[in-house]
């Protein structure tokens, strides 16, 4: 006897034919969602800096233990991407993941990358600006994994060979070559960062109605810059120096960042300073 006569069956088809498309559309997320890996780049950090209240970390990719030219940098889904404490969970590689689970989760100075460290880094999709080609977004539900650390010796194979930080002839008030018009910069500049070797440096600190500024003055293939200082530690450092310039004697390395438009400019900040 045919099921077809009974008044139910209608119904019951329809029931059914939606149950068959439902399991095969659920059987393709199921599917595509299985075969979505986690995507990692690991990198060396050259930048921790500082960004309106948050941070930016920036660094040159590692493929295959090689540092290659490629810069990555991180990014939130904020407008401005800047990154914050929550954004970065930290563990340690060299500590059982318990122990980094405790320390992130319920310690309150969480660790946060540091210079030349090595992390891995969970990302989502690449991001790019118009300027800021570089730009990665983060998967924030899963770690950073630092995995050990770099030494200072190998940082001039890490230097980009440029003869000059973009396009100069732009100042501010107390800038030199450190700023170029978005319209140029949105044109014609296709990176945002840079690592160079100084011919020399200085740090200024200027104090002005409370406000303290830090600001770099130095030499880059037989041309002036002063520009903002945004590393953390050297702001730390000189923050409650009495007003004037200290030379800086030793070797060091500049990573240079060109910062978010700001009243119809592009700003050129150091942000980070880094021994040799």
């Amino acid at each position: 006897m045919s099921c077809r006569g009974n008044p139910l069956w209608l119904p019951l088809s329809v029931f059914l034919k939606y149950l068959k498309i439902y399991g095969s559309v659920l059987n393709k997320s199921l599917i595509i969602k299985m075969n979505k890996k986690k995507v990692y780049k690991t990198i060396v950090c050259l930048a921790y800096s500082r960004k309106f209240g948050g941070r930016c970390v920036a660094g040159k990719e590692i493929v295959n233990n090689e540092i290659t030219p490629n810069w990555i940098r991180p990014v939130s889904d904020i407008d401005t991407g800047e990154l914050y404490k929550n954004h970065i969970r930290l563990y340690n590689i060299k500590w059982p993941k318990w122990i980094s689970v405790i320390i992130v989760w319920f310690m309150q100075s969480k660790p946060q990358p540091n210079v030349l460290d090595v992390i891995k880094i969970p990302l989502l999709e690449p991001k790019p600006g118009v300027y800021q080609s570089e730009n990665h977004l983060i998967n924030p539900r899963e770690p950073w994994i630092k995995q050990g650390s770099l030494s200072a010796s190998q940082l001039p194979e890490l230097c980009d060979s440029v003869p000059s930080l973009w396009f100069n002839g732009y100042h501010s008030f107390k800038g030199v070559n450190d700023r170029m018009p978005v319209e140029i910069t949105n044109q014609s500049v296709h990176h945002s960062l840079l690592l160079i070797k100084p011919d020399r440096l200085s740090i200024s600190v200027d104090k002005t109605f409370s406000q303290v500024k830090i600001r770099s003055d130095f030499d880059f293939n037989r041309e002036r810059y002063q520009l903002v200082v945004t590393d953390p530690n050297i702001e730390y450092l000189y923050h409650f120096k009495p007003e004037g310039e200290y030379e800086i004697g030793s070797e060091v390395y500049l990573c240079i960042s060109l910062g978010e438009p700001f009243e119809g400019y592009c700003y050129k900040l150091v942000a980070a300073i880094i021994p040799a």
